[in-house]
């Protein structure tokens, strides 16, 4: 990474930590778009303790992100993530009848979906205390 944490930094991470190939179909404007979506979501959950902010028009961070920050941001956007995959098959489930759902197997998949968005979840708190308690031992607090 160079000088700032660039928008390229956060879709190299985020692509890194997910098998979906249906971003194989997509055109490379439509993965900014979504990548860009799921980022605007995760900062709005995250607060840093350094002043941080993101410029879309020129897709760069203020400054360089800590590893630290960007994964805690790379956990949100995986939880936004599963959230939007979850909700798309909760939509099938509700269309089709028990059979027709469980002939899918969508059901198992969705089970594994809540799982894996239960655990994300849990992680991306677990980043964002570790990130709080360690800027509080830093300013002396403790």
């Amino acid at each position: 990474m160079g000088e700032n944490t660039t928008f390229d930094d956060i879709l190299t991470y985020f692509l890194a930590s997910i098998t979906d190939y249906s971003f194989l179909q997509m055109t490379e404007e439509d993965i900014e778009t979504e990548i860009t979506l799921l980022l605007r979501k995760s900062l709005a959950n995250f607060f840093s303790k350094e002043s941080m902010t993101y410029n879309e028009t020129i897709g760069e961070f203020s400054r360089k992100l800590t590893d630290l920050e960007l994964n805690i941001i790379i956990n949100g956007m995986l939880f936004f993530y599963l959230d939007q995959r979850i909700y798309n098959i909760s939509l099938i489930k509700q269309s089709l009848s028990t059979k027709d759902f469980a002939m899918y197997s969508q059901q198992q998949h969705l089970a594994t979906l809540l799982r894996l968005k239960q655990e994300t979840n849990r992680e991306y708190h677990y980043l964002q205390n570790r990130y709080e308690l360690q800027n509080f031992i830093e300013d002396g607090d403790i």
